[in-house]
């Protein structure tokens, strides 16, 4: 019987179709990213992320007295129904009497439609956040925070008070 369907046209289009069938379960199966730990949770907060998703690219840097500080981008997205905010810094150690962290140099505020927003990690109370890492004298070190907004589109106002005698200084992010 094999003989027979091996030269019949009938053949033919089985074995083209199998082929056909086996190219796609190959391409199902290898169209992941090669992460085999990535799990749904991570996908749905991906696709939050792009339910509002900006970008401000800030080139601000921030000098006091005994630090410096260089704005990153900052990410705004929804997530779970709440508008965030990435928001990260650099800061130079400058003190001169060695390592100090970012809580010791200064400390920092974000409004939003004269409302003082919460930093939703925790970040500010917990001792082993970025807040807290003793950067080396001359040391540099990224600060990163999330913010919770009250909406996308009101301008974000950063103060940074330094622990010296020295003047705060605010920074605006327009997000429109």
């Amino acid at each position: 019987m094999w003989n027979k369907l091996k030269n019949s046209k009938q053949s033919t289009r089985v074995v083209i179709l199998l082929g056909v069938i086996a190219v796609f379960v190959m391409m199902i199966a290898f169209s992941g990213n090669g992460d085999a730990t990535t799990n749904t949770k991570e996908t749905a907060e991906e696709v939050s992320k792009q339910v509002v998703n900006k970008t401000i690219d800030l080139n601000d840097e921030l000098a006091f007295q005994n630090f410096k500080l260089t704005m990153n981008p900052v990410i705004i997205y929804e997530e779970d129904g709440t508008i965030l905010a990435d928001i990260s810094f650099k800061w130079l150690n400058q003190a001169g009497d060695g390592e100090k962290t970012f809580m010791q140099m200064a400390a920092m505020d974000i409004e939003q439609s004269g409302e003082l927003l919460n930093e939703v990690n925790n970040s500010w109370q917990d001792q082993n956040s970025d807040i807290y890492f003793p950067n080396a004298e001359q040391g540099e070190w990224e600060v990163e925070l999330t913010y919770q907004l009250e909406n996308a589109e009101d301008s974000l106002e950063l103060t940074f008070v330094p622990m010296t005698d020295e003047n705060s200084n605010q920074l605006t992010i327009d997000l429109n």
